[in-house]
Order: C-alpha cells, then structure tokens, then sequence
C-alpha cells in the first residue's frame, strides 16, 4: 500500500513537471536546477501533509523523499555526469535541496519571513 501511495505521489510530481503550461506560468524552464527546485517544492508540500498526518505518516515520506533522490540520480545520469563527480554532484544536489526544505520550513514557522525572500 505505502509503495502504490509513493508511485502515486511521484507520479503526480511528474506530472507537474511536465505540465509545460504550468512550468510557463511560474516561469520554470527544461534547465536541471530548475526541474529539481520545482520538483523539490512539490515534494515539500506533500511532505508538509505527511507532518500533519503524524507518525503513522513517517515511513511515508521517507520513502518520497528516496523516490525523489532516485528521480535525481535518474536526471544525472541523463546529464551524463562523469561517473568520478556523480557522488559529489549528488550530495551537492541534496545539500541545496535540503536547505530548501529548511527555508520553506522557516517560512512557515516565521510569519515575517515572506516566500518572496526566500
């Protein structure tokens, strides 16, 4: 059940992404980083809905955040990162990602931090 559930949610964010009017709108091109940040927002509002849920929600999204690394990796190798810099790369990759989350995280814990300075 939680497989099909994280299939599911991957798949919507997938569908986002390849959703070219909506990409257009937030002004978000075929570009790497692009595609990871939009895909990485997509994936913290589910996770935001994961929180809410509790505990019985954690293996949840822990599973979607994999599933995303794996999407990542997907994309490098698409990118065809020389194999000596891919671990690297993606750590660097998580590294931006993570501080991301945390930003977004912030922004709603802090009512005076608004999204537009992040």
């Amino acid at each position: 059940m939680r497989k099909l559930a994280v299939q599911r949610f991957t798949d919507l964010i997938i569908e986002r992404i390849d959703n070219e009017p909506l990409c257009r709108a937030f002004g978000i091109d075929s570009g790497f980083n692009m595609q990871v940040y939009f895909m990485m927002i997509h994936t913290w509002l589910l996770h935001q809905r994961l929180v809410v849920v509790g505990s019985k929600a954690k293996r949840l999204d822990e599973d979607l955040f994999e599933s995303c690394w794996t999407l990542v990796r997907n994309w490098m190798w698409l990118k065809k990162i020389p194999e000596y810099r891919f671990d690297a790369e993606l750590r660097n990759v998580q590294e931006y990602m993570l501080v991301c989350c945390i930003a977004m995280d912030k922004a709603l814990e802090r009512p005076d931090i608004l999204p537009a300075r992040l």
